[in-house]
């Protein structure tokens, strides 16, 4: 197709002799913006390695524009929600497309992202001659990939650490590598054979194969590597995936009565990377005689493995949010008790023993630092309880501490509290005219990190709220008891290509959770009824379904007359038919031709993209068009 046509104009009056003039005439056919930027389809599957550099492209969004000039010329942006959400780890090359790592990724935290892409035109004004910028938007679900960086992290239970006055000429007992204290296990020298002597865990964050890992177990005396033949009397075995004990296979009365009483046992782990990651953690033995503490005057202080606590944002530092029960035998025992906390996993970044302390007499856990829900809302930390200050009689409970706000019940909802206090977003795409009762996805009480206790009065109730709930509720619906959110009827993109909604989760209970204020744990039992509730947004995208055939806006009723000279040579420009279509991407892109079974048919002649008639013949036409998409429309 030409944008630029060159003739020669003559006009020759009527005299005689006859004279006549020329003239050279220039037309230029200038652009106008009316066409979409537009993706070859609506989503793009990309995948990067969670140790990638920043800077690394990921894949390259691109889209093309059959305008031509300014109107053609593309910029590349996230959408507002996406750069809200992702724009700390991803970054858009505004010219290319490209779609870079902007920070850090960990396969471990997040593994996978709904990126939405727009690709947008640099027309200009209407006034310039332009239609106005047009845009064309495309989902870019990148998927990050694990690689081998975390060793397995292994952890001993039932042992304690010993001080230095506790610690015994000739062994070695501190780490070689790091300097710290070993874990210290004392034990009877007339123990059966299979008795138990710790507890080991081991975790490994990766997933797959560079997550699986396999241990062993070795012995030595004070250095690592000289083996010690009385440490064959111990083997590790496996009860769960992650979860070992060390067992003795011989008897070790002759060992208390000689120096080979302290024995160093090391787990080595090993996981199935390529290359694999190791681990090595130490276990000193202490073979020592039989205790004569009666079993009947210990008890165990903790009734329950795992205790749910929902702790108000706002209790002051110091607030005793847990006092551990003790039986009347027990206050009144010459037995003396010792209290530590534990970390159960570091991979949050801080540990909770920067938060949370305990009084070693007591038992008491306090808080360290004030809480704040939006930076952690989850504190889980295992309390142990040593009778004299011996491992050998121990108990343990896991505290699992849920920051709520502060408000028990909250009674309304207005825009910047929402905004203010909104615990997760969710990403969600429904395609238009789909039927009511469309599956669009689900909000989690997990997710919004309540106090889950699985207590049998646990009620957890979803509810649409807002400004807009009642509006927003002719067009969706949030089941009340699953939270599972699904059309109301169905929804027209041309209308409305996004919704955001806002879902309030409400759990109550009154047995299976305590609720502590600044009143603290010693509160009465009668004021442990509770109701905690979490905000989450959902944005939900309209995808666009081919349901409009392209409209004429030339030729129309009432404008539909073209006149054509009879003098027009082959190639003479007609007129240009224009026709649109409100649908998106390749669903809106129109294309013409003429059809008619006449001989005549042969005499006119459109261009397929432009709708741009030129004629060869003098004769009648009818112009139709069809459209891509799903569906051809006639």
């Amino acid at each position: 197709m030409y944008n630029r046509y060159r003739f020669r104009v003559v006009a020759i009056d009527g005299g005689e002799p006859r004279r006549s003039g020329s003239v050279d005439v220039i037309v230029t056919v200038t652009d106008v913006n009316d066409n979409s930027p537009t993706f070859s389809s609506t989503s793009l599957e990309a995948h990067v390695r969670e140790d990638s550099r920043v800077g690394t492209v990921i894949c390259r969004a691109t889209a093309s524009d059959a305008d031509i000039g300014p109107n053609a010329e593309l910029r590349y942006q996230f959408t507002a929600e996406t750069r809200r959400q992702y724009g700390a780890m991803f970054d858009i090359w505004p010219d290319t497309g490209a779609v870079v790592v902007a920070g850090a990724l960990d396969y471990e935290t997040r593994r996978d992202y709904s990126l939405y892409v727009t690709a947008t035109d640099r027309a200009g004004t209407a006034e310039d001659g332009g239609g106005g910028a047009l845009t064309g938007m495309i989902s870019v679900n990148v998927r990050v990939e694990d690689v081998n960086d975390h060793a397995p992290e292994i952890a001993f239970h039932g042992v304690r650490r010993l001080a230095s006055a506790d610690q015994q000429p000739g062994v070695h007992q501190r780490d070689v590598v790091s300097g710290q204290s070993l874990p210290t296990v004392t034990i009877d020298g007339v123990p059966r054979v299979g008795s138990f002597v710790a507890h080991v865990t081991v975790r490994d964050a990766d997933d797959g194969e560079n997550g699986r890992f396999r241990c062993v177990l070795l012995s030595s005396s004070g250095n690592r590597h000289e083996r010690k033949a009385s440490g064959n009397r111990f083997t590790l075995r496996q009860i769960y995936d992650t979860e070992y004990t060390i067992v003795t296979t011989a008897p070790l009365d002759d060992l208390t009565a000689t120096s080979d009483a302290t024995i160093m046992l090391d787990v080595y782990c090993a996981d199935g990377g390529r290359p694999p990651l190791t681990s090595e953690a130490s276990l000193v033995v202490n073979v020592g005689d039989p205790t004569d503490i009666d079993e009947n005057t210990l008890s165990d202080v903790f009734q329950r493995k795992v205790i749910t606590i929902a702790v108000a944002e706002d209790v002051p530092i110091g607030t005793e949010i847990y006092c551990p029960r003790r039986r009347g035998s027990d206050k009144n025992s010459v037995i003396k008790s010792d209290y530590r906390i534990t970390d159960v996993s570091s991979s949050s970044g801080s540990s909770v023993l920067r938060f949370l302390d305990v009084d070693a007499s007591s038992g008491v856990v306090r808080t360290k630092l004030v809480l704040d829900r939006m930076r952690r809302c989850l504190l889980e930390a295992d309390l142990w309880n040593e009778a004299d200050g011996t491992s050998r009689r121990q108990s343990g409970v896991r505290l699992s501490v849920v920051v709520v706000w502060s408000s028990r019940r909250r009674r309304s909802y207005d825009d910047d509290v929402t905004v203010r206090n909104t615990n997760v977003d969710y990403e969600f795409s429904v395609a238009e005219n789909s039927p009511g009762g469309t599956y669009v996805g689900s909000v989690s009480a997990t997710d919004l990190c309540l106090p889950m206790s699985n207590a049998a009065d646990d009620r957890v109730v979803y509810e649409l709220v807002g400004d807009h709930a009642s509006t927003l509720s002719e067009v969706f619906q949030v089941g009340a008891g699953s939270g599972r959110l699904t059309t109301v009827a169905p929804l027209d993109r041309e209308l409305r290509r996004d919704y955001t909604l806002v879902v309030l989760t409400r759990l109550s209970t009154r047995t299976g959770i305590a609720y502590v204020d600044a009143a603290g744990c010693r509160q009465p039992a009668a004021r442990r009824a509770l109701v905690v509730e979490a905000l989450a947004r959902l944005h939900v995208t309209v995808t666009d379904v081919n349901d409009n055939p392209p409209a004429f806006e030339f030729p129309r009723p009432g404008h539909d007359v073209m006149t054509v000279p009879r003098t027009a040579a082959k190639g003479h420009v007609v007129s240009r038919v224009i026709a649109r279509d409100q649908d998106a991407g390749h669903n809106a892109t129109v294309s013409y031709r003429i059809e008619s079974n006449a001989p005549w048919s042969r005499a006119f002649g459109i261009d397929s993209k432009t709708g741009i008639t030129t004629v060869s013949v003098n004769l009648p036409f009818i112009v139709v068009f069809t459209k891509n998409g799903n569906d051809n429309e006639n």
